[in-house]
């Protein structure tokens, strides 16, 4: 900014695409065989330590093991999934004055999703289509709520195969009733440094930031699914109810100090210390009016049959962590003898990392673990460590 290179600003836009993970077209398209029964242990073991069971429920098949027409797994109109990032930022090196050495670097940072792919089920869209005179009798019967389920771009337009009417058919995004997904990051950044000179070294980052929408990612924290792109969201209209809000990986403030200073010839002591603000809870329930959502038991934002949005209703702890560095680089004939101890965690807090998040159980009863802790901060712990370079 003033010819002399000690300070600038940037800006830049990027366009990220991610490919769909390799667990969902196997989920999707592979000779899958899964079933699911619930029973109660009737108290008794056989020969081989198996339990005997009693009083089981039906038998749930989510996968018959058959291979499914390709051509009824995604929509024809597919886009690719990706993501805009816009940063704007300025930075300063100080070359005199009180902060003569250090650096200044602040930035605001805007990541919005475009356009996500997820399966979606397409029931209540053909039952619309069939109700229109569309189909045949017999294939529209199959469709009961749970029958196809499409890989396709939330909240649009979509043309799938049906293999019960052996035709390609149109279906509105209005008969869908699925929202577009919404993931929109806004943050801003300060960061001062001060890089080690061989006495002391220091460096500090804030950031205030939002994460607001109804689509975490290909994951879901709120119920600890991991099957990357095809977990509940946007299954069915109902389970979006109440989704949008400040998302699990929201967090208001975050801020992190690293200090680096020499004690003596060789030795060297650090701290490091972050501030996290808290994460904030909806509560999950069973689905008051929508049916199919109903059939996926506790996973809908309803508790006792009132609408408890993603994020609207608990939080939990403030988290500050404490660690403590101090390193010995040991004189020695050959080669660079290096002695460390670590302490995490030095005040041993104790704080509520995450909690519980389903308030019933799916059969629509209260679940009396709400909101109870399920991860604390790791206690307090030290390392002892050596390096030897030769």
């Amino acid at each position: 900014m003033t010819g002399d290179g000690s300070s600038k600003v940037y800006a830049s836009y990027g366009e990220y695409y991610l490919p769909i993970a390799a667990n969902t077209n196997i989920r999707m398209s592979g000779t899958e065989f899964f079933t699911q029964q619930f029973c109660s242990w009737d108290g008794t073991l056989d020969a081989n330590e198996v339990p005997g069971v009693e009083d089981c429920g039906a038998l749930g098949v989510f996968g018959d093991g058959s291979i499914p027409d390709t051509r009824s797994l995604t929509d024809n109109n597919l886009e690719p999934m990706y993501g805009d990032e816009y940063i704007l930022g300025y930075s300063k090196n100080f070359d005199s004055g009180a902060l003569e050495g250090w650096s200044l670097n602040t930035y605001y940072q805007r990541r919005t999703l475009a356009s996500t792919i997820e399966d979606v089920a397409i029931d209540a869209a053909v039952n619309a289509y069939c109700d229109a005179g569309g189909g045949n009798e017999d294939g529209c019967a199959e469709f009961t709520g749970f029958h196809q389920y499409v890989l396709t771009n939330s909240g649009t337009d979509m043309s799938v195969y049906i293999p019960e009417f052996d035709e390609t058919i149109n279906l509105s995004a209005e008969d869908l009733r699925y929202p577009e997904p919404v993931r929109n990051y806004d943050g801003i950044t300060l960061e001062l440094e001060k890089p080690y000179d061989g006495n002391w070294g220091l460096s500090f980052s804030y950031t205030r930031s939002s994460s607001r929408g109804n689509y975490e990612g290909t994951v879901k924290s709120d119920n600890g699914q991991d099957d990357a792109g095809i977990t509940q969201d946007f299954d069915q209209p109902g389970l979006v109810d109440g989704s949008y809000g400040k998302l699990p990986n929201h967090r208001d403030h975050i801020a992190k100090l690293f200090g680096t200073k020499s004690l003596a010839t060789n030795i060297t002591a650090g701290l490091n210390m972050s501030v996290t603000s808290p994460r904030k809870y909806g509560c999950i329930g069973v689905h008051p009016t929508d049916v199919y959502a109903q059939a996926y038991g506790a996973s809908s934002w309803y508790c006792g049959g009132k609408l408890t949005p993603r994020a609207s209703q608990a939080e939990n702890d403030w988290l500050v962590n404490l660690d403590f560095m101090l390193s010995w680089n040991v004189p020695v004939p050959t080669g660079e003898l290096t002695l460390r101890l670590d302490i995490f965690n030095i005040f041993n807090s104790e704080k509520v990392v995450d909690l519980y998040e389903f308030g019933e159980l799916s059969n629509g009863a209260p679940d009396s673990d709400y909101l109870e802790p399920t991860v604390y901060q790791t206690p307090r712990r030290t390392r002892l460590g050596f390096s030897y370079r030769f």
